[in-house]
């Protein structure tokens, strides 16, 4: 579900990024060039009271959100459980951590970009923001992958399973 609703995240916020677009600000507009548009619709006021510009900063807050709370979470464990897991185990989840903590930070340059009406916004400026979106993803997707090939994977899943299955995003 938080890998749904990253793809969601990006695909709104690229178009957001995107200057040159005319878009239908609808709740259904926006949510018709994700590929997931059911499930973005749910994330959207049903009476159309928020616009691109607002859905794309919502959504990188919320995800920056989510991405913070993660990593708290992968601290708190680690220190609970650091003696009991396999090194292999501990360095995936500091491999996330630090994946995690560098999404932070790409969240909050992409959340300044976003901040710019899209009428002031430089090509350069959405290309990065693309491409900052574009790193986080790839970032969660390297935690999560390193984290399925590490031993004691239950324990680390039922750690993370309560953040995804909010549906939200890091």
């Amino acid at each position: 579900m938080a890998f749904t609703h990253s793809i969601l995240v990006f695909f709104i916020i690229q178009s957001f990024f995107s200057a040159s677009r005319a878009f239908d600000l609808s709740s259904d507009g926006i949510c018709s060039i994700t590929p997931f548009p059911n499930f973005c619709k749910t994330l959207l006021p049903p009476n159309n009271s928020i616009d691109i510009y607002d859905s794309g900063r919502l959504s990188i807050q919320l995800s920056l959100s989510t991405t913070n709370q993660i990593v708290n979470s992968i601290i708190d464990f680690l220190n609970l459980n650091y003696l009991l897991l396999p090194k292999s185990t501990v360095s995936a989840l500091h491999d996330c951590q630090y994946l995690l903590r560098l999404n932070v930070d790409l969240l909050l340059n992409a959340a300044d970009v976003a901040k710019k009406r899209n009428n002031s916004l430089e090509n350069s400026e959405a290309y990065d923001g693309e491409t900052w979106l574009s790193a986080t993803i790839t970032n969660k997707q390297t935690c999560l992958e390193g984290l399925l090939d590490a031993p004691s994977v239950l324990q680390v899943a039922n750690l993370i399973t309560p953040l995804i299955s909010k549906g939200t995003s890091c």
